[in-house]
């Protein structure tokens, strides 16, 4: 078997090295760079030497690739049936994904699988039109990297205001939270 699972890595930087091949700017030096930067270690030197030698019979000997077409990294049936299980969460749906090819897919748990002990019963209204606006707003600001201000009363009734350089540093499932500029309150 060229590649498996337990090496995704592998099958990750032969993609980088024949798509760059594909476009003919394919060098020796190049072809090092692109294992050194997506790969283990040690890869550096199995993985251009099956390239060159032909172990690995995807490159002639001009770097050219083989192939008719720049490689494609397709979704195996798990990783479908997981996605479409992710986005059957009602949080996830603000996001306004793009779910094109998952219409036929079945999810691989529901969403009632698991029971979560640990969160508030109450919850989010996720499905009401105001807070998917306020919700597309703030992520709107994210996207742009532009300083928000949300100001809201919490459950006690007190008023919060939380100004960020960029919104991330309140939104834990953005990566690369930034700083604040002030702290968040604690009743968040």
């Amino acid at each position: 078997m060229l590649f498996s699972e337990i090496y995704g890595s592998y099958f990750n930087v032969v993609v980088a090295v024949l798509s760059e091949a594909s476009d003919g700017k394919l060098t020796d030096r190049r072809m090092t760079e692109l294992v050194r930067e997506k790969a283990f270690a040690e890869s550096a030197l199995a993985i251009p030497a099956a390239l060159k030698s032909g172990t690995w019979p995807l490159l002639d000997q001009e770097y050219h690739s083989i192939l008719h077409h720049k490689p494609t990294m397709p979704l195996t049936m798990l990783q479908k049936r997981w996605l479409k299980a992710m986005l059957s969460d009602p949080r996830i749906a603000l996001f306004d994904l793009d779910t094109t090819g998952l219409e036929d897919v079945d999810p691989l748990y529901a969403q009632d699988t698991f029971i979560l002990f640990d969160q508030y019963a109450d919850g989010d209204p996720y499905g009401d039109p105001a807070y998917i606006a306020c919700f597309q707003t703030a992520l709107k600001g994210i996207r742009k990297k532009r300083k928000l201000r949300i100001r809201f009363r919490g459950h006690t009734g007190a008023r919060h205001s939380i100004e960020c350089v960029h919104a991330s540093c309140w939104m834990p499932m953005i990566p690369n939270p930034s700083r604040c500029l002030r702290k968040i309150p604690k009743s968040l």
